[in-house]
């Protein structure tokens, strides 16, 4: 059975969504899926039980690394055929991916609607309010492309320090 939402206040944010309805697929609530973005994090705000995969970053934030990945493959395609008006939608799903690893990194769920919060987090590249906003400003520039590969270099090994440190505690 499935359920109209409207965006969770939560959730609204204009490089990302719009406030249109979206659908609630019950039975993919407790089964990880990568897209659409924040899909745990629309059920958490919504009150509808679901996976919370922040709460679960060791199992959950990798398949987010992997699938940028395979999305990072296809931009620099796209860029080195120099078609730059594909890369807009690819580049905020990877934007996306970035903010989702961010804030499951820190065990906690999306807050879109004040992406300042995410400077409060713990785990975090140096600089990336700054450069996530010449991303969000100009996301098909090859040089904003080059810019979030290089942030989700740096989160996925501050990542990966963070699990190191907390195995030898």
């Amino acid at each position: 059975m499935d359920s109209k939402r409207g965006v969770p206040e939560e959730l609204n944010h204009p490089f990302f969504l719009t406030n249109e309805a979206g659908i609630w697929e019950k039975q993919n609530g407790k089964e990880m899926q990568i897209f659409p973005l924040f899909y745990y994090e629309w059920a958490f705000y919504s009150n509808i039980e679901a996976l919370k995969p922040w709460e679960d970053p060791v199992n959950y934030v990798p398949l987010l690394f992997d699938e940028w990945k395979s999305l990072k493959d296809s931009l620099a395609q796209l860029f080195q055929n120099r078609n730059q008006r594909r890369t807009e939608t690819p580049m905020k799903k990877g934007v996306g991916l970035f903010v989702e690893c961010l804030f499951w990194t820190n065990a906690v769920p999306v807050v879109l609607s004040n992406l300042d919060h995410a400077e409060k987090l713990m785990i975090k590249p140096v600089n990336m309010r700054e450069r996530l906003q010449f991303i969000m400003n100009r996301p098909t520039l090859y040089h904003s492309f080059i810019q979030l590969s290089v942030l989700m270099t740096e989160l996925e090994k501050a990542f990966m320090k963070h699990l190191a440190l907390r195995k030898k505690h």
